[in-house]
């Protein structure tokens, strides 16, 4: 049997400023899912995006349309908590049960797999993701070449 916990990663700026918190939360996702592999379970982090007056001030969102990223406010704001649990439970299926020790980002229908301190592999879908959706894609996209060390 298979056993799977998934961890949220959250670091706002000023309190984790730099590449630094990034780096080190990659490192932890590293040696708890390689611990964790000798008892069959899987470890994963998510980083959910939210619309908070942290996330959608008016000085980062002019920061991101400086930059030319003009979809990132409707991309958080229509966000919902269950693009995330269905991701979480996708995690915690036999399909996607050689991903561990990895980061993934989660924006409605945008879910990427962090390389970091950038993404590596994204897949898109208009509208939400669902369970089954994530079954048929997610195992040779996001989960391609992923291996789990030390599950037997």
């Amino acid at each position: 049997m298979k056993t799977s916990f998934t961890a949220r990663s959250v670091c706002f700026r000023p309190f984790c400023p730099g590449l630094l918190p990034f780096l080190f939360y990659r490192v932890v996702n590293a040696v708890i899912a390689r611990d964790m592999a000798k008892y069959n379970t899987t470890y994963n982090a998510v980083r959910p995006t939210a619309a908070t007056r942290l996330t959608l001030n008016p000085d980062l969102i002019a920061n991101w349309e400086r930059a030319g990223l003009t979809n990132i406010k409707e991309r958080v704001e229509a966000n919902q908590p269950d693009d995330i649990s269905l991701f979480i439970i996708f995690l915690c299926t036999e399909a996607a049960s050689h991903i561990s020790g990895q980061t993934f980002s989660v924006a409605g229908g945008e879910i990427s797999l962090y390389s970091e301190p950038g993404l590596e592999r994204t897949i898109y879908k208009k509208g939400r993701w669902t369970v089954e959706g994530l079954l048929d894609v997610a195992p040779n996209t996001l989960g391609q070449g992923l291996k789990v060390t030390g599950i037997t």
